[in-house]
């Protein structure tokens, strides 16, 4: 890992930031990729059968992530970490966008500029790709009720989802440990 010192609003971080090994990313993206390709190439059928084991670990890391959240220390909190807070809630409610490296480390000479177009560029494909689960409309017993049904749900419990889990961990923690902290998520409990 490669650590970085640099300022966040104007203020010095006395922390190191660390960054993944882009090649460590690569091969895991690469395994992935493959793996995904056997899926997909296998056809709707594999498809299916495989969906319940993508499913649980995710339902189980939303599980975790707002049983951390509620659970947060609020005796004795890690630096950075106030627990569920009205005041940390308060100091980040406003937007103060910044620029940052190709990481996505806050960096006042960084070349990508943060706006809430781009935020929402970012979030839209999230909640687009619920219209893929209408490619498998043969498996539905009626189609018609079906996908306007469950993709108006999927799209409204994800957008529940993130909304709320965004509004939750900024008032949970200071400004600074949500901008140089990336696996905030895993240090809250």
């Amino acid at each position: 890992d490669s650590q970085t010192f640099l300022k966040v609003n104007g203020t010095d971080i006395g922390q190191p930031i660390s960054s993944p090994s882009i090649h460590d990313m690569q091969v895991y993206g690469i395994i992935v990729t493959v793996v995904l390709c056997f899926i997909v190439f296998g056809g709707v059928k594999i498809i299916n059968s495989v969906a319940p084991a993508f499913l649980i670990p995710v339902l189980f890391s939303l599980f975790c992530i707002f049983i951390g959240i509620f659970v947060s220390r609020n005796n004795h909190p890690a630096e950075g970490i106030t627990g569920l807070s009205f005041k940390s809630f308060r100091d980040n409610w406003d937007s103060q966008y910044q620029t940052t490296n190709s990481a996505g480390i806050p960096d006042p000479n960084g070349r990508i500029s943060w706006s809430f177009n781009a935020l929402v560029g970012l979030f839209f494909p999230a909640v687009t790709g619920i219209m893929a689960g209408s490619n498998r409309s043969a498996s539905l017993k009626d189609t018609q009720r079906s996908i306007p049904v469950g993709t108006l749900a999927a799209t409204l419990t994800t957008s529940v989802l993130y909304l709320g889990s965004v509004l939750f961990f900024g008032a949970l923690a200071t400004r600074e440990k949500l901008l140089t902290d990336r696996y905030i998520s895993g240090s809250v409990s």
